[in-house]
């Protein structure tokens, strides 16, 4: 008798948070947003971007704690495709090589 795996499922969760108080104490001036990957099989990993120095303008980079800074948020969940999760997560890794502008 063979088993059948089931497939896995891949989701993408968009995250807003309004300015608020973050979970490492920081205040957020302007809120955030950002986008959660889970490919269903352990925490989802989030891919956010955010400026280098505090001020709201100049240089940026990948921000990866999006989840835990902003307890409080509003997020809708869709599911995905693995090419399509397999995409966001390289964009979300390497937003430059993806020719996005730091």
């Amino acid at each position: 008798m063979s088993t059948v795996t089931p497939a896995k499922t891949y989701t993408v969760t968009i995250n807003v948070a309004g300015p608020q108080l973050r979970s490492d104490g920081e205040r957020s001036r302007a809120g955030h947003m950002w986008y959660s990957l889970s490919d269903g099989t352990g925490e989802a990993e989030s891919y956010g971007f955010g400026p280098i120095e505090p001020e709201l303008s100049g240089p940026g980079e990948p921000k990866r704690k999006d989840n835990a800074l902003y307890p409080e948020r509003y997020s809708r969940t869709i599911e995905i495709t693995k090419a399509q999760y397999d995409a966001m997560k390289k964009f979300g890794e390497n937003p430059a090589a993806g020719g996005f502008d730091m």
